[in-house]
Parts: structure tokens; sequence; C-alpha cells
């Protein structure tokens, strides 16, 4: 498809969308049909113009399950509850559209991406460990496929935004959603003390966790484990650079706390809350900034 059509296509998902109930409303009413058990379970699915996404694998299995779980409240869970993350939190799936600027000052188009923005709950951002274990739950039905609107892309544009986001603010851990989305950020900013600062335009929460780079490489291996798409991989303009990063920040992350004679030794990411929440440091010694504000 030429690349203007995409982005035409796709900027026409969201005018959908905005029409359907915001899930959190809707979900918090009973809908028809109940289960047929004890205990009358609602239906919570959105009706299919609704759905972020749609998987026909995923829908099959859902149809064929209907026969193996005997109990129809037990099965009224799993239809519920497995295809949620399909279901309601990829507001945005589209192509990347960045440039690249060579040391001679030349200015090229690269190549388009596939990205794909997954939120967690009602929270328009993007946790890189939630995001991953979310679309973890889909693994047993992943399988080699080129094709954009296929669940392999899903979670290729999950990995490739998870890569420009880990190259952008390595210690961070929540996002906002790509500027190629057209969804509009909102500052983060709030009281706590962060070094090395950030684009709080960009970033959601900057609060390092080890486990929320490692889901970074958890996702990319759930994808090779199913699909053996090695190509994927080479092709990729941020993979490796991510995967390098992931690696440097933990490494630097390693130092002690303190060394010999009790001094407190500064490590590269600092965070401070003076109104709340675990510092890493003490608030009244840390060499702390506050996040800045890059893009405005």
């Amino acid at each position: 498809m030429h690349l203007r059509s995409r982005f035409l296509s796709l900027s026409l998902v969201p005018l959908t969308l905005a029409q359907c109930p915001i899930y959190t409303s809707y979900s918090a009413r009973l809908h028809k049909p109940f289960s047929s058990g004890i205990h009358n379970l609602s239906y919570a699915r959105p009706i299919p113009a609704c759905r972020t996404f749609y998987s026909h694998e995923l829908e099959e299995t859902i149809e064929r399950m209907k026969s193996v779980i005997a109990d129809p409240d037990l099965f009224r869970l799993f239809e519920n509850t497995w295809p949620s993350t399909l279901d309601t939190t990829i507001p945005w799936r589209g192509w990347s559209n960045t440039t690249t600027i060579a040391d001679d000052g030349t200015v090229t188009q690269d190549e388009p991406e596939e990205l794909t923005f997954v939120i967690t709950g009602d929270i328009e951002a993007m946790w890189l460990r939630d995001s991953a274990n979310q679309l973890q739950a889909y693994t047993s039905i992943l399988k080699a496929n080129s094709s954009f609107d296929s669940l392999a892309g899903v979670f290729r544009g999950a990995i490739n935004l998870q890569a420009r986001y880990i190259i952008e603010s390595p210690f961070c851990n929540a996002f906002q959603a790509p500027f190629e989305s057209g969804i509009v950020p909102h500052s983060s900013a709030n009281s706590d003390q962060i070094t090395p600062a950030y684009d709080y335009y960009k970033v959601f929460s900057c609060q390092w966790e080890l486990d929320s780079v490692a889901s970074f490489l958890q996702l990319s291996a759930d994808y090779m484990a199913r699909t053996n798409d090695v190509d994927f991989f080479r092709r990729s303009k941020g993979w490796m650079r991510a995967v390098e990063v992931v690696l440097d920040t933990a490494e630097s992350m390693m130092v002690g706390s303190y060394d010999e004679a009790g001094k407190w030794q500064h490590t590269p990411y600092t965070y401070c809350a003076p109104y709340g929440g675990t510092p890493i440091n003490n608030c009244s010694t840390s060499l702390t900034h506050t996040p800045t504000d890059s893009a405005h």
C-alpha cells in the first residue's frame, strides 16, 4: 500500500473510536446476554466496531473454547478478560515518520516502521512492563505474518515503539503516545526531582525499574520464539541500539549506594519525591533536577 494511503486509512480509525463510549463507563454497566450459570455474569466486551484491534485467531480461539470450558460462568470470565488488551487498550497503530541527519547535515526520510501504542487500563500511557505482559497473553496464537493488520504486526509495532522510548529515556518506565499518533500529550510534571532530566511531554513516568527495560527483551524474545522472524530484527533501525542501551543502563546502576567510608555514591539515576513515594536517595543530599520541557 502506498505510504500516503496508509496514513489516510489510519487517520480514519480515531474517528470511529471517538464515537464509542469510554470503556470504564461501559464496563460499569450490565450487558446482555448474561451467562447461563448460577452467577448470571454480564457480557463485558465492547461491540465489534468499538474494539481497538481485531484478530481472527483470537475470535476463533474464543469460539473453540466454548466447547472446552463447560462451566458457563467460567467461560464468560475467559471471554471477557482474555481479549481485553486487544479490545480496549490499543488506541493507536500506525507508521513511524522520522528523519535522520547525517554528520554532513544531509537529511533523509527514514523507512517507515510499524508502531503500536498500548495503554494500561484507563491511563493513556504506555508502560514498558505492562504492555509487554499484556501482549504476552496472546503468544499462544501468535504466528509469523508480514501484514500490518496481523497480531504479529501488533507485536512488531510495540517492540519498535518500546525501542524508541528506551533510546530516548532509558531510566523511564512509562511513556506518552508517539507524535505520529496525533494524540495530544499532557504534561506529566510534578514535584518529583529526578536525574537525568527528561521531556515530560514524551514521558509519563520516570521511575527506574530494571524489570521495565527487561520487559522489552521479554517482548522481543516472545515474538522471536513464536515467529522466527529474524529479518524483523535485522531491518529494525532501533532494536539493536535499544538492547545496547538496556545493557549499558543496567550496568551503570550496579554501583553501590555507599562507598567504604559510608559516603553516598552518585548513581546515574536519582529520584526524590518530596511529598510522598519512596526516594532512592536522601532528598537533601542528592543532586537533583526537575524534568525539562524540551518540546515546548
